[in-house]
């Protein structure tokens, strides 16, 4: 498998979804091949740090989980970095990832 992906799911988004996740989430990375790492932001002013930390240490891409604002917190971290972005829709309106 390979890896260095990081995953940031914002706990905070959406509706009451966040139970067992973390771990659907590992799981549909796995099925394809990649060892996903997973980290839930309980706090939406994590998502900026997480993503910053996860581009710094060497993240082969950077995935939000979350709505159009979690999206937002990963993209401006990424700003200037090489690192591409992924997106889960996991936030309640979703209108980036409906536009892409």
């Amino acid at each position: 498998m390979s890896s260095n992906v990081e995953v940031i799911i914002n706990a905070a988004a959406g509706a009451s979804w966040t139970d067992g996740v973390e771990r659907a989430v590992a799981e549909a990375f796995a099925s394809c091949g990649v060892d996903a790492r997973i980290a839930l932001a309980r706090e939406a002013s994590e998502i900026f740090e997480l993503a910053r930390d996860a581009a710094s240490n060497g993240a082969r891409a950077v995935v939000a989980g979350g709505g159009d604002g979690t999206v937002a917190a990963v993209a401006s971290a990424l700003a200037g970095t090489d690192r591409p972005i992924g997106v889960l829709p996991l936030g309640t309106l979703n209108h980036f990832a409906k536009d892409l």
